[in-house]
């Protein structure tokens, strides 16, 4: 199987999660690899997202602890949210991509990469299966304005909130947040 894995350095918990995933899947004999969907653009604004991000975070905390709030405001509205806007401008870069790298699953530890696969399936374009892998112990904003056939969520406890925000119930596999195999390995008390 050809699994294409897309994430975002917006923070490590999402590359840590698509490298764990990547880990497993050639583990098991499968054909994978990890992109960045935004160094697939010419756009200088594309390919720094990530540290535009990271650096907003880092020195303006307060300022994204505003946007997240105003995001969660935003998804109370009856239509679709800048963010999901802004990602389906990659939807070109991406079915290009795909039509040169076929893939029979996309796997999203990341929602930017989700809203791009998601406006490409809204605008006609083809796309394969597409995993959603939720990093965050909670359905965050704009969650529900994706469509994917699968959502991995960290908790069962979660279920409720992801089922609040429209994500269809037989969508949800609460399997838990993927970790690098090292990490699943008992290790003896010497105490």
């Amino acid at each position: 199987m050809n699994i294409l894995i897309l994430s975002c350095d917006t923070g490590a918990g999402h590359n840590t999660t698509g490298l764990a995933v990547l880990e497993e899947l050639k583990r098991r004999g499968h054909c994978a690899e990890m992109k960045d969907p935004f160094q697939l653009s010419h756009s200088l604004i594309a390919r720094n997202i990530g540290s535009f991000y990271v650096k907003l975070v880092q020195k303006f905390p307060h300022l994204f602890g505003i946007a997240y709030h105003l995001g969660m405001i935003v998804t109370k509205m009856p239509f679709l949210s800048p963010v999901y806007y802004a990602n389906g401008k990659m939807a070109g870069h991406m079915e290009d991509y795909l039509k040169r790298h076929l893939a029979d699953v996309v796997v999203a530890p990341h929602l930017y990469p989700a809203e791009i696969l998601t406006y490409m399936k809204n605008h006609g374009m083809s796309c394969p299966k597409l995993l959603f892998i939720a990093t965050d112990y909670a359905c965050i904003p704009f969650t529900e304005e994706t469509d994917c056939d699968y959502y991995v969520i960290p908790h069962k406890s979660l279920e409720s909130s992801f089922i609040g925000r429209g994500i269809p119930k037989d969508k949800i596999m609460p399997l838990g947040i993927p970790v690098h195999g090292c990490l699943r390995t008992p290790v003896p008390c010497t105490i």
